[in-house]
């Protein structure tokens, strides 16, 4: 009963999570034509389907759910998706046949953000969901402008510094490596000062692009420091790994041939460069001494030269 999509559907993607046939068909056609749809049968199926959504980046807008279904029931489900840090912000609507004050404070209690009654009045569902994605969409842009540089559309210092704390977690559980690339371009005040600061804005702005086509996996974050200073995080990522990124970065921002007579970079390009530095975690160190490893190997590549790559010695 889903609804075929395209890459360019831009309409809002509403679950629909009900035990009965003839209450998803109510459902489906009030909301046919506005909204892009997923459907569920049982609570264990929608929680699945939700997970592996938001895992792969593209969570419904809505989870409109029936409040008695067999095993995992309407409160049991909400309760999970509220419970998880990947889905906890999902908006979710109670479907129930009764509607009273003991509806209203298990709404309240199961951090649903409304209820509706059955019988479903098509009309009055419709402009309920447009009103709920709406404020859901006016927040995500909020959390959006929150996290990310507004120049260059990577992540801001705070998301980066937080997904680090979080990545090197999960490294030091698993043990498995993580890498952490400083990237700083190459006398960037000297550019400003020859052409403009709106052409060292430009200039950023396809480094950004570079640096961003390198976050391959969910471990992985690219950022924008603050002023010529970038960062990308690799999870999983050992020192051959960390090197070979690194140098495809470098080797990426020099293909961009933006002209820079004034570059000072070791090859002698005349074009903006960047110089990195890059460290591997230890499983026994603590997250720190990945920071200072890395501004260490990039404190080098720009005293030998620039333009090129420096790694913290393997042990």
């Amino acid at each position: 009963m889903s609804e075929p999509t395209t890459t360019a559907d831009t309409r809002p993607l509403v679950l629909l999570v009900d035990d009965e046939p003839a209450n998803l068909q109510v459902l489906v056609e009030a909301l046919r034509g506005s909204y892009r749809i997923k459907i569920a049968r049982d609570g264990s199926a929608a929680l699945a389907l939700v997970l592996d959504m938001a895992r792969r980046g593209a969570p419904p807008d809505l989870v409109v759910l029936d409040v008695l279904m067999p095993g995992m029931d309407g409160f049991a489900l909400c309760r999970e998706i509220k419970n998880n840090p990947l889905t906890r912000s999902l908006p979710v609507v109670f479907v129930t046949l009764v509607a009273d004050s003991s509806t209203e404070l298990e709404r309240m209690q199961f951090d649903a953000v409304d209820y509706i009654v059955k019988p479903v009045n098509p009309a009055a569902l419709r402009l309920r969901l447009r009103n709920l994605v709406q404020l859901k969409r006016l927040q995500d842009q909020l959390a959006d402008l929150a996290t990310h540089d507004s120049l260059t559309g990577l992540a801001n210092r705070p998301r980066f510094d937080s997904f680090l704390v979080d990545e090197w977690r999960r490294s030091q559980r698993s043990h498995s490596p993580l890498a952490l690339l400083r990237i700083n371009v190459d006398r960037l005040r000297h550019f400003n000062e020859q052409y403009n600061t709106l052409s060292g804005d430009a200039a950023l702005q396809r480094i950004a692009q570079v640096l961003g086509s390198h976050q391959r996996r969910p471990g992985d974050l690219a950022a924008r420091i603050e002023g010529d200073n970038f960062a990308l995080a690799l999870a999983a990522t050992d020192a051959v790994g960390a090197l070979s990124v690194a140098e495809s970065v470098r080797r990426g921002v020099e293909l961009l041939a933006i002209l820079h007579a004034d570059s000072g970079a070791a090859a002698g390009t005349g074009v903006i460069s960047v110089s990195c530095g890059v460290a591997v975690a230890r499983s026994d160190a603590p997250l720190e001494e990945l920071r200072a490893q890395a501004d260490e190997q990039l404190a080098k590549a720009k005293q030998a030269g620039r333009n090129r790559v420096a790694i913290q010695p393997i042990r």
